[in-house]
């Protein structure tokens, strides 16, 4: 079996604490509810960064 973490195509996966924080502070910010805002907002925006 694959680790939890690969996907299908052999990608890397997303660290989920990490994920799950960005989402969580996206919300409490500015009540982000689409992922293509809080994309745009993690490539403007260094807070999102964790």
């Amino acid at each position: 079996m694959k680790p939890e973490n690969e996907s299908v195509y052999g990608f890397p996966g997303y660290n989920r604490v990490d994920l799950l924080k960005t989402v969580l502070f996206g919300a409490r910010d500015k009540t982000l509810a689409s992922p293509r805002e809080l994309e745009e907002a993690c490539k403007v925006n260094l807070r999102y960064r964790t």
